[in-house]
Formats: structure tokens, C-alpha cells, sequence
């Protein structure tokens, strides 16, 4: 667990732990704020229920165990405002791990949440997830301009751009698959 201080607002960084599976309401609140969110581009459509808020919970949790998935979450004001994961493929595709980021709120995001949330999950995939991942890769909304910007700082390149894969709000967006490969 971290303190850190983005533009004069407190957050704690942290791990996911097993006492969260006793806070699914807080992911279930965090989800559904981005949801309803007019400008949170994210490709959930579909408020879940507190049932299936604490599957999702297990199922990290278990992920996290088997040094598959890692998961970084930032608090703010007892709430639960930013969310990153790395998540390793199966099979054949078990040198790619599949990258996820979302936050919550406006007044979150365009501080610097996202980036140190980011290089947190950059700088552990090697050393915290088996097997190694040789590169990430991300799916986002061609018109998530933010987003793009803050991949691409990054290191992540655009590879493809897939037209109009993701619906929004009513209008179809392309898909921009993104690669960053990590060091041997």
C-alpha cells in the first residue's frame, strides 16, 4: 500500500487483497459509475449484479494466486476510484498479457492517476506474472483520445485498428489494438 499526492489530492495504491472479496458493493459502486458515465469509454455495457460483483472479485483474487492476472487499485475518500490489470492469456497466447485501466470520476482522471497506475503494472508484469509476458497489448476506443495519449506515452504502438467493432453510447467506434513489448 502507497500514499501518493496527484495535483493536491490524496490516493492510496494498493493490491487487490483477500479482504475485498468482503467489499464487492465498493467494485460494484466503481463499476457502475463508469457506466453510467457519459464519458468513461470502457467496454463493459452492463451494470452486474452484487452476485456476480463478488465472482469477479473470486475470480481475481484466484487469478492473482495462480500469478495470472495482477491487479492495481486506487482509493480515494474510502471509494474506490481507479482499477489496472494485466491479465495473461491462455494457451498459445501465453506470452501476451492483455492490459485493462479504468477510472472513475472526472476530477480522476487527467492528474496522473492513470500513468502511475500504468508504469506500477509495467514495472511488475516481468518479476509477478508466469509465465513471463514478452509483450501487452490493450483494446481502445478509437476516439478515446486520452486514453491513446496516455498508452502512447507509454511505449504502446498502435497495430491495428479494427472499424467500428466498439458501440458507444449509440455510434460505433474502431477497435485500436496496441502492443508494447517488454524487455527479455
Amino acid at each position: 500500500m502507497e500514499e501518493v499526492t496527484l495535483q493536491g489530492r490524496k490516493f492510496i495504491i494498493r493490491d487487490i487483497e483477500e479482504t475485498d472479496l468482503g467489499k464487492a458493493p465498493l467494485f460494484l459502486e466503481f463499476i457502475g459509475s463508469l457506466i453510467d458515465d457519459p464519458r468513461a469509454m470502457i467496454l463493459l455495457k452492463d451494470k452486474p449484479d452484487l452476485e456476480q460483483e463478488k465472482g469477479f472479485v473470486s475470480g481475481i483474487l484466484w487469478g492473482v494466486q495462480q500469478r495470472k492476472f495482477l491487479i492495481v487499485l486506487a482509493e480515494s475518500r474510502e471509494r474506490l476510484v481507479g482499477m489496472a490489470n494485466i491479465q495473461v492469456q491462455p494457451g498459445r497466447h501465453d506470452h501476451v498479457a492483455e492490459l485493462g485501466i479504468a477510472i472513475a470520476g472526472e476530477e480522476n482522471r487527467g492528474i496522473g492517476l492513470g500513468s502511475l497506475l500504468i508504469e506500477k503494472l509495467i514495472a511488475r508484469a516481468g518479476a509477478e506474472l508466469e509465465p513471463r509476458p514478452r509483450m501487452l497489448r490493450l483494446r481502445a476506443f478509437g476516439g478515446n483520445e486520452r486514453a491513446l495519449g496516455i498508452y502512447t506515452k507509454h511505449g504502446f504502438e498502435e497495430v491495428a485498428r479494427i472499424p467500428e467493432q466498439l458501440e458507444f453510447r449509440g455510434k460505433y467506434h474502431d477497435e485500436v489494438i496496441m502492443l508494447l513489448r517488454l524487455q527479455a
